[in-house]
């Protein structure tokens, strides 16, 4: 065979290598990405609360009942914990005396949402006297001068919508501005007040707000 045949031939199985190549290889059609970003910024549910006015009636130094001239000083319990504010000033209560106090609520976020009160007493390790107080301490709670609830503090736990303690009182949108709520405890005058004479109690009122995800 020729030196020029054998080039030739040569030439041919390069050629056909390569067409092997490729028909067997992989190969990738034109492509491209886009990318979108994507944010989300989270809503904020934030209420406000503050005491704008309390009031009381209570023994005075001759052992009469007398209302006080109202504290008009500001005071705000967004971050107040119950530890840092007594709500009432209640000491020698005696069946007459009261003690109310304004608060004014606000939504300050973007979310609409649900509010109410909470009462929180430990009616299961209570004395027979805090037992006492707790049945003759009538809580009152007003929007404005419409009343919203009246409950003994002994009844507290079972007060609320589901039993539960917690008792709904309203809505507030956002942005809608603040609502004024006036709560009230009274030492009522019953027949079985003797039993709780002496006696001490301590409990807590919280102002709770849940968002509203519907209308109406």
């Amino acid at each position: 065979m020729s030196k020029s045949l054998r080039a030739v031939l040569l030439s041919l199985v390069t050629v056909c290598i390569c067409l092997a190549l490729l028909i067997g290889g992989t190969y990738a059609l034109f492509s491209d990405n886009v990318q979108v970003n994507s944010h989300l910024s989270a809503g904020k549910l934030k209420v406000s609360l503050s005491r704008v006015e309390y009031k009381e009636c209570v023994l005075t130094s001759d052992g009469t009942l007398a209302e006080s001239q109202p504290d008009n000083t500001r005071v705000d319990l967004t971050s107040t914990t119950s530890d840092d504010l007594t709500l009432f000033n209640v000491e020698k209560s005696v069946p007459g005396c009261w003690y109310e106090v304004t608060l004014e609520l606000g939504n300050g976020g973007d979310v609409a949402f649900d509010y109410g009160i909470r009462m929180l007493w430990d009616a299961k390790n209570a004395s027979a006297e805090e037992a006492a107080i707790a049945a003759q301490l009538e809580i009152s709670v007003a929007e404005g001068t419409e009343n919203l609830a009246t409950f003994r503090l002994s009844e507290a736990a079972a007060a609320g919508d589901e039993g539960d303690g917690n008792l709904s009182l309203g809505y507030m949108a956002a942005g809608e501005g603040v609502k004024t709520l006036v709560i009230r405890a009274t030492f009522v005058d019953d027949d079985d007040n003797n039993a709780a004479q002496e006696g001490n109690i301590e409990f807590d009122l919280q102002i709770f707000a849940a968002q509203r995800t519907a209308n109406g």
